[in-house]
């Protein structure tokens, strides 16, 4: 039996539209994931390429009717040679580097907290690993074919 890394799967599903950059959103690094393991340390390194590359700011607040706080209105900012970076570094290992060290983070979780732990951080990890597996995707088709995934 042949097992398909879950990054290719993500992949596909990014491909087909199945999967959407707009509709994963980035985990906050803190919670399950241990900052004191030091795969974790050195997945949050890995996971940074993306962030130099595409960040949001706040562009302004609106006023929502029938709510106290005003809401941010948020912005996606791409800086051009970042993305690049980003781009060569997926392609060449750095997705790979990101399961790697995904796994290892995970393992050394469920070892030091366990089993509920390991499961959260899983979560966070998946959802950041297509985060990163959307946008080299997107990024791809608009230098291949001029289009984007989302539009």
């Amino acid at each position: 039996m042949r097992v398909i890394p879950i990054s290719a799967m993500i992949f596909v599903l990014c491909a087909f539209g199945l999967l959407k950059y707009k509709d994963v959103k980035a985990a906050p690094p803190q919670a399950p994931i241990d900052s004191t393991i030091k795969s974790c340390r050195d997945l949050a390194v890995a996971q940074s390429h993306l962030d130099a590359a595409f960040h949001t700011v706040t562009k302004g607040y609106e006023t929502i009717p029938g709510q106290k706080e005003p809401v941010a209105a948020l912005q996606g900012v791409e800086t051009p040679e970042k993305v690049q970076e980003f781009m060569e570094w997926y392609a060449n290992g750095g997705h790979d580097e990101l399961f790697v060290l995904g796994q290892m983070c995970q393992t050394e979780i469920m070892v030091k907290s366990g089993k509920q732990a390991w499961t959260e951080a899983a979560y966070l990890i998946a959802m950041e690993n297509s985060r990163n597996a959307e946008f080299f995707a997107d990024k791809l088709m608009k230098r291949c074919m001029g289009k984007s995934l989302y539009k």
